[in-house]
C-alpha cells in the first residue's frame, strides 16, 4: 500500500507538463482500481483477506464515487479546463492539506484516542502486527550498542545473536527490524545508515531539480521512491533490493537527457552521449 500510495502522489507531478500524459496517467488510476475491484469482488481466494483499507474501497457508495472522480479529473484533463500550471498548484495544495490533515489524525489517535482510525495511525506494541514491538526493542537494542557498534554497526545477518538474550524480546528472536532504514542502522551502523539515507536525499534533489524534463528519470524515480516507501515496514529481499539500484542505476544515467513530455515533434536529444534520448 505504501509503495502504490507513493505512486499516486509522485505520478501527477510527473506527468504535469503535457495534457495527454496527465490524463493517460488517471485513466490508468481508473484502469488499476476498476480490476482490482472487480477481480476482489468476483475472485475467490481462499488464503488472501482483502485488507481493511480495500473492504472501505470496495463499499458500493465508495467506489461509484472513486470511479466517478476519476472519470471526472480525466475528461476536465482532456478538454483542459484547467491549466497545466494551475492544476499543479491545485495538487501541491491538495496534497499539502492531505499532510497535514495525516500529522494532524497521528497526534489525535496517539493523545485523546479517535476510534475510526485508531487501528491504523494509533502506535502501540501491537501496531503493523507487532511492527511497534519489535522497533521499540530496536530502538532500545541500539541505544544498548558500544560506540563502535553505533558507528559500524553488528554486521550484516548479525542481529540476531543480538536478540538472543534473556528478556530482548522474550522467547523470540529477531533477525530482521522489519524497517529496512533501521535494519542498515543497526548492521551497518550510523556510517551505514547515513550513507542510505543520503541515496534517498541525493535522488529527490536531483528529481526536484530536473522536475519535468526527463519521463525516463521520473519513471525510475517513482519507482524508487515506491521502494522506499514499502520498505519503511518491510524487509530487505534478494529478488527486490538489487532492483532499486538497478532503478536507481538508469535514474541517474538519464539525467543528461533533456527529454520533454510534451509534443513528439518538441523532444530533442540535447545529449548526443546519451542511450536514451
Amino acid at each position: 500500500w505504501l509503495g502504490f500510495v507513493a505512486v499516486l502522489v509522485l505520478l501527477p507531478f510527473c506527468l504535469s507538463n503535457d495534457y495527454d500524459n496527465l490524463a493517460s496517467g488517471f485513466l490508468a488510476f481508473l484502469i488499476i482500481f476498476v480490476s482490482a475491484s472487480l477481480l476482489l469482488q468476483t475472485a475467490s481466494f481462499p488464503f488472501i483477506k482483502p485488507s481493511e483499507v480495500w473492504e472501505f474501497l470496495l463499499r458500493p457508495t465508495i467506489s461509484f464515487a472513486l470511479v466517478l472522480l476519476l472519470l471526472l479529473i480525466f475528461f476536465l484533463i482532456k478538454k483542459e479546463f484547467l491549466s497545466l500550471k494551475a492544476f499543479r498548484r491545485f495538487y501541491l495544495v491538495l496534497c499539502s492539506a492531505f499532510m497535514l490533515a495525516l500529522c494532524f489524525f497521528i497526534v489525535l489517535c496517539n493523545t485523546v484516542g479517535f476510534a475510526p482510525l485508531d487501528a491504523f495511525l494509533k502506535f502501540s506494541n501491537a501496531w503493523g502486527t507487532y511492527r511497534g514491538e519489535i522497533w521499540k526493542q530496536c530502538f532500545s537494542l541500539f541505544g544498548s550498542f558500544s560506540w563502535k557498534q553505533k558507528l559500524f554497526g553488528v554486521g550484516p545477518e548479525a542481529l540476531r545473536y543480538y536478540t538472543q538474550a534473556p528478556g530482548i524480546l522474550g522467547q523470540r528472536v529477531l533477525d530482521q527490524a522489519h524497517n529496512e532504514f533501521l535494519q542498515y542502522f543497526l548492521t551497518s551502523g550510523l556510517l551505514g545508515g547515513v550513507s542510505y539515507l543520503s541515496i534517498v536525499v541525493f535522488a529527490v534533489i536531483k528529481a526536484i531539480r530536473h522536475k519535468r524534463n526527463n519521463l525516463f528519470a521520473a519513471a525510475f524515480f517513482c519507482a524508487a521512491a515506491a521502494y522506499w516507501a514499502q520498505s519503511i515496514v518491510n524487509i530487505a529481499q534478494p529478488f527486490t533490493t538489487p532492483l532499486l539500484f538497478l532503478f536507481l542505476s538508469v535514474f541517474a544515467g538519464v539525467q543528461g537527457c533533456e527529454i520533454t513530455t510534451s509534443e513528439p515533434e518538441k523532444r530533442q536529444r540535447n545529449n548526443s552521449n546519451c542511450l536514451y534520448c
